[in-house]
């Protein structure tokens, strides 16, 4: 590319570098240029793509967070009813050790 604008440039008389004919000499030199881009991209992304994501991890990863999630609903209920009532006794002092170990857990 840079060797047919230099031609250019310093007014090389050939037939290629008529106007139209230039345009389209660029423009196929851009387009290979570009494509040669996206295949060595696409060619990249496929050697380094692992698929190490699978069922089997997702369920592994997922184990036992149905309990946490109750868990979490459960503390979030008893700190709503906490500031609606805003009393602090034996019992709610025990209820909040328990959510304690249920969320450390």
């Amino acid at each position: 590319m840079m060797i047919t604008l230099y031609m250019k440039i310093h007014e090389y008389q050939q037939s290629m570098f008529i106007d139209k004919y230039f345009f389209i000499l660029t423009l196929i030199l851009n387009a290979f240029f570009w494509f040669m881009v996206f295949i060595w991209l696409l060619f990249a992304s496929m050697i380094r793509m692992k698929w190490a994501l699978d069922k089997r991890m997702v369920e592994d990863l997922t184990e036992g967070q149905d309990l946490a999630i109750y868990y979490i609903k459960e503390a979030r209920k008893f700190i709503q009813e906490l500031n609606r009532t805003k009393l602090y006794g034996d019992r709610e002092k025990d209820r909040m050790e328990m959510t304690i170990e249920n969320l450390t857990s």
